[in-house]
């Protein structure tokens, strides 16, 4: 959908508010069947403000403990398999054995669907999500399917948190 990914970045020059960017981030593919990520802001550090908006570089796959990742997931209509092959080889360690696309981050996870409807499965439970809808994840099991006809979009800011969560 056009206009996704626009990032409006406003940051300080001088002593003056600004805008430094107006772009497009483009949509990456890292699963066949249309399943894309936007990396659309990071931090791999303590953020400050003010800030001069200059894009920093991409960050590693987890915030560590006081970054941020924020990006756009698009899983479409019937790509589950696709998007659950990817978080398994992507997130290793932290995929769960048994269940294709289950995993854990050491984050909490702040999601809106914007588009689309996904079933968001715990261990024993499942939810549908829909437009407009949110979801905290703190560092819980957790997997992803999109049951419906059409393409599913969440927007997700994943902060990193300490985890005592032993796998």
């Amino acid at each position: 959908m056009a206009g996704d990914g626009r990032v409006i970045v406003m940051g300080r020059k001088g002593a003056r508010d600004v805008f430094v960017s107006d772009r497009e981030v483009e949509a990456i593919e890292v699963a066949p069947g249309g399943v894309t990520v936007r990396p659309i802001w990071h931090y791999s550090g303590e953020s400050s403000v003010p800030h001069s908006g200059k894009r920093p570089p991409l960050a590693p796959d987890f915030p560590p403990v006081g970054g941020f990742h924020y990006t756009i997931l698009t899983i479409p209509a019937g790509a589950n398999d696709a998007y659950h092959a990817f978080v398994d080889n992507v997130l290793g360690d932290h995929a769960r054995d048994g269940k294709p696309g289950a995993h854990w981050t050491p984050t909490v996870d702040c999601i809106v669907v914007t588009q689309g409807e996904l079933v968001l499965e715990a261990d024993a439970q499942s939810v549908r999500v829909g437009p407009g809808e949110s979801v905290i994840i703190n560092g819980n099991r957790h997997r992803w399917c999109n049951p419906g006809p059409c393409d599913a979009v969440l927007h997700a800011i994943s902060i990193g948190a300490k985890s005592e969560l032993k796998e």
